[in-house]
């Protein structure tokens, strides 16, 4: 097609741009951790939120989804940290495993964690045995039952105060 668009040449020259399935796919990993990289780089020193969820995929695949809140330049950031496969069962020591390796991977600090929030379901909920004890034991972390209020609410929080 190139060929009858553009002429001999040019579709000679295209014929050498390696575009294989593995390429592209090679290049979308590429992009995905550098983003992470840069996400991962501006969370470090920074006092942050965290908000949990666990959402069952169409093949009912158990999967812990991490989104996270922070400042930057004084700007309010929110941003998907994580989205992990459960494998097993989906206990409060699941889940924390699974947030608990994230940070110590990445090397955040869990002392720069303000607060956690979820759903409120009994893995996540657990007073004795569920995430919610497990991150009680952290430094300085705060759990709650609602989600993180979105950066509008946060603006007119600001508003209101001023």
């Amino acid at each position: 097609m190139a060929k009858i668009m553009i002429g001999e040449d040019a579709g000679k020259q295209l014929l050498k741009i390696p575009l294989s399935n593995n390429t592209i796919s090679r290049r979308i990993d590429d992009i995905s951790e550098d983003i992470n990289n840069h996400l991962i780089n501006s969370l470090r020193d920074k006092e942050f939120g965290i908000q949990l969820d666990e959402a069952t995929d169409s093949h009912k695949d158990a999967n812990l989804i991490c989104y996270v809140k922070y400042v930057n330049e004084n700007q309010l950031i929110e941003d998907l940290l994580f989205c992990k496969e459960i494998e097993g069962c989906t206990s409060g020591k699941e889940v924390f495993d699974i947030v608990n390796n994230f940070m110590a991977e990445n090397d955040i600090n869990w002392e720069d964690c303000v607060g956690v929030c979820t759903d409120g379901g009994r893995s996540m909920s657990g007073h004795y045995q569920g995430l919610q004890s497990r991150i009680r034991e952290k430094p300085q972390t705060l759990f709650g039952h609602t989600v993180l209020y979105t950066e509008k609410h946060w603006q007119q929080q600001s508003s209101v105060q001023s």
